[in-house]
């Protein structure tokens, strides 16, 4: 199925082993072919928001079939057109043997901006992703060398996640997005080989007129101000490994931070300074759970296990150091990027966020 416009109604599709779908894939912050090579050479993804949004109604993929993203990007003066494979054995996906995904996806959910040019409108919804049976997380190519193993590639505010019944490994970076969900159900264990990152939120000056939606407008729009990881299931990260946020449950979840893995992070690094502009934020993101016993956020600690019970708390704010757009009279010579202007200013964003769960020792 070659897909380029929506696909709506009450009906269902079904993609079995063998099949490829094809649809857009639209990348929302693009911000011109200069700044996305010069914000992957400082390691760092050069979007944090996408979508596909093409099939509207109830969607199904078995394991053996494909689904092939269309990019068209202006790069350097010319248009450059890539397909790129998203769910399958090289995709962002790839799906365990037997394995199946589904998703939904709701219209009315969506973030719009006062600057048209920002892209943040009514074409981007909110879609369910469901897998059952287990999953890789895999990565991106495209052209001029732009690889997504080697960043911590974006999983936005519009897309949530449902891993149930398998083993989920992520095996490159992954940084989970204000807005955005993980549920790893009670039958599932998600494997933390690389790095993972869930967001508190996040402050950001645009990109050329391209930036990530704030708390408020997160907010404001019905979403979540923060990304959240809610395990009932297991799990794991891994020696060598990285993890950094916190971790939610309903109260059946366990995790195992074997010895050697890296859960304390004084200082991640969001976008960065291009010969255009500047969108560098930093913040403190250590691996963190609401400790039963002391009524307190604790960081995580390698060699641990943590169990999961039921409970709630308010996660009252996150602190952000970010470059702020400024003049020619007031910045920081450090993040000057070309004829634009900025200085380092920390926030911290009040957002008084209902969480779940609480975690002990055993």
């Amino acid at each position: 199925m070659d897909l380029y416009g929506l696909l709506k109604g009450t009906g269902h599709v079904t993609a079995y082993s063998g099949s490829t779908v094809y649809q857009p894939f639209m990348i929302a912050d693009y911000a011109g072919g200069t700044n996305t090579q010069a914000l992957f050479g400082v390691n760092q993804t050069p979007f944090n928001r996408y979508a596909i949004v093409n099939i509207q109604n109830s969607f199904e993929m078995h394991y053996g079939s494909t689904m092939q993203g269309r990019t068209s990007l202006y790069f350097w003066s010319s248009i450059t057109t890539h397909t790129q494979e998203i769910i399958g054995p090289n995709g962002l996906i790839r799906l365990s043997e037997g394995a199946t995904l589904s998703a939904t996806y709701d219209p009315s959910k969506y973030i719009t901006h006062d600057v048209t040019g920002n892209n943040l409108n009514s074409d981007v919804g909110k879609m369910t992703v469901t897998i059952n049976g287990g999953a890789t997380a895999g990565f991106m190519q495209f052209p001029l060398g732009i690889n997504t193993a080697d960043v911590y590639f974006s999983i936005p505010y519009n897309f949530d996640l449902v891993l149930e019944n398998g083993t989920y490994n992520i095996d490159y970076g992954y940084k989970l997005m204000p807005g955005a969900s993980m549920w790893v159900k009670s039958d599932a264990t998600l494997q933390i080989n690389s790095g993972f990152y869930v967001y508190d939120g996040l402050v950001q000056s645009d990109m050329s007129g391209k930036s990530y939606p704030s708390a408020e407008m997160l907010v404001t729009h019905g979403f979540s101000p923060n990304a959240n990881l809610i395990v009932d299931g297991t799990m794991v990260v891994k020696t060598d490994a990285s993890f950094g946020g916190i971790v939610q449950t309903n109260g059946t979840g366990t995790i195992t931070v074997e010895a050697g893995a890296i859960v304390n992070n004084p200082e991640v690094v969001d976008g960065g300074v291009t010969s255009y502009d500047v969108n560098k934020a930093k913040f403190a993101l250590d691996g963190r759970i609401y400790d039963s016993s002391s009524g307190n956020l604790i960081s995580l600690e390698a060699g641990n296990t943590y169990t999961g019970l039921s409970g709630g708390w308010t996660l009252e704010n996150f602190t952000v150091t970010y470059a702020q757009n400024s003049t020619s009279a007031d910045y920081d010579d450090d993040i000057i990027g070309g004829s634009t202007y900025h200085k380092w200013v920390t926030e911290t964003i009040t957002i008084d966020q209902p969480m779940k769960g609480h975690w002990t020792q055993p």
